[in-house]
């Protein structure tokens, strides 16, 4: 019997919609073979501690989805750029996690730096699952964790994690902290993590509003422009090739 695999997403605000639709969209552009399964939560508490990191956990239950033999997990704030297919296939032992390694250097200097996992490679298991629960429920200190799902999964995973090249999981501010690493033609997806979505904000006229940019001489302005044109370009159904301008 062939091996069951698909794409999961997790959504669980109606803010994240059009990034669901984009990525579902941008599966579809590269030609993908596989389903994309959203993870939804039908009971959510009325009050949190700390609203932010409100849904973090719950993309655990990608371990406790039933029927499968590989997935891949994707934020909804990603842009695929080109076929990733082959990560279903990826040679990774069942009870490993194969992501991208988070860059810790921290050139914003923020205080708290955002580790990433906005990109996972896996394999369903109830019993990772119920050890992930567990490590959690029994964690002497959950207020230590300031990334939640990323610290408990680098915790859980130390030692079984297969890293992969930058590009099936860019973050979006690389392109100006790394501009001499990142490759426009060679990222597979774009990650647009942190705040300001891109669907926040639309972008109509693409070349009036990229030379309205260009004259203020800001590159960070111009690169998130050039990031977002993206974005809206494959929402929209607009043909571009990667390297344009914008």
């Amino acid at each position: 019997m062939a091996e069951k695999k698909a794409w999961v997403t997790l959504v669980t605000e109606n803010s994240y919609l059009k990034g669901l639709q984009c990525l579902a969209h941008s599966l579809k552009c590269v030609q993908t073979i596989y389903l994309l399964i959203r993870i939804h939560p039908t009971n959510k508490p009325k009050e949190y501690i700390w609203d932010h990191y409100q849904d973090c956990w719950t993309k655990l239950r990608v371990w406790d989805i039933e029927g499968y033999d590989r997935v891949v997990f994707l934020d909804a704030d990603i842009l695929v750029m080109k076929n990733i297919d082959h990560l279903m296939n990826m040679n990774l032992p069942k009870d490993f996690l194969g992501a991208v390694n988070a860059c810790t250097c921290n050139s914003r200097k923020k205080q708290n730096y955002p580790k990433d996992c906005g990109l996972l490679v896996l394999t369903p298991s109830k019993q990772i699952f119920e050890d992930l629960s567990n490590f959690l429920y029994n964690h002497p200190d959950v207020d230590s964790l300031c990334f939640p799902d990323q610290d408990v999964l680098n915790k859980y995973f130390k030692g079984k994690w297969v890293p992969l090249p930058y590009i099936y999981n860019a973050i979006r501010v690389l392109r100006t902290c790394h501009a001499s690493t990142w490759e426009d033609k060679a990222v597979r997806n774009v990650h647009y993590v942190m705040s300001g979505k891109p669907w926040e904000k639309e972008i109509v006229d693409f070349e009036q509003e990229y030379d309205d940019i260009k004259k203020t001489g800001d590159q960070e302005a111009i690169f998130l422009f050039i990031l977002n044109s993206w974005w809206w370009k494959v929402y929209k159904g607009i043909e571009f090739r990667i390297g344009d301008d914008y």
